[in-house]
């Protein structure tokens, strides 16, 4: 477990010092007020009170403010994950993260913003990122889904495509929101598919 962690968590992007919280928190402000696409380093200085040069000189463009704030909150949002109880079973555990991430992307007030009044540029930014999104994913995925099935708490499945499965499932979810529960209607496939027989 500590190695596969430990893997997932070397992957990760390398989370922002934590002086630069106050910058990536306006981006946050003007981009709930305003869009991705409207958003300027302008708008950012004037939400802090700051010069546009001082904004640019420590965070760059919005682009690469967008990366910090992405690296900040998966950080915060692992941390989470950890921090919480969790099911004893493995085809629930797996439900439950599933259903936690999605939710957690459609109450973050960025990605909430850009699902709501956005949606071309969501496109355009998934189709730029989500090959490194998904090999991400699958390296901290796999080792675990390995580990569940050596110890018994789910079904021995090529773990790979299970985990394959579980980005898509996210990625579909995020975008187009499930007519039932969403817990009920992820159980629905992958309790049968992980449960040992």
């Amino acid at each position: 477990m500590a190695d596969s962690l430990g893997a997932f968590l070397t992957a990760m992007p390398q989370r922002p010092a934590a002086e630069l919280d106050p910058y990536l928190d306006a981006l946050v402000r003007c981009i709930t007020r305003h869009g991705v696409s409207h958003a300027s380093v302008q708008d950012v200085a004037k939400e802090m009170g700051n010069s546009r040069v001082t904004v640019y000189r420590r965070v760059g463009t919005i682009e690469q403010q967008l990366r910090l704030l992405f690296a900040r909150e998966l950080h915060r949002f692992v941390n989470s994950l950890m921090a919480r109880p969790w099911p004893s079973s493995g085809p629930d555990i797996a439900v439950e993260l599933i259903a936690t991430v999605i939710e957690h992307i459609h109450s973050h007030p960025v990605s909430a913003k850009i699902l709501a009044d956005e949606l071309d540029m969501a496109a355009g930014l998934l189709a730029r990122n989500l090959p490194w999104l998904r090999d991400y994913f699958l390296a901290g995925a796999v080792p675990l889904i390995t580990m569940g099935t050596e110890l018994g708490l789910i079904a021995k499945r090529d773990p790979t495509a299970v985990a394959e499965w579980m980005f898509r499932t996210i990625v579909s979810f995020v975008a187009i929101r499930p007519i039932a529960d969403l817990r009920t209607t992820l159980a629905e496939v992958l309790i049968p598919t992980l449960s040992r027989t």
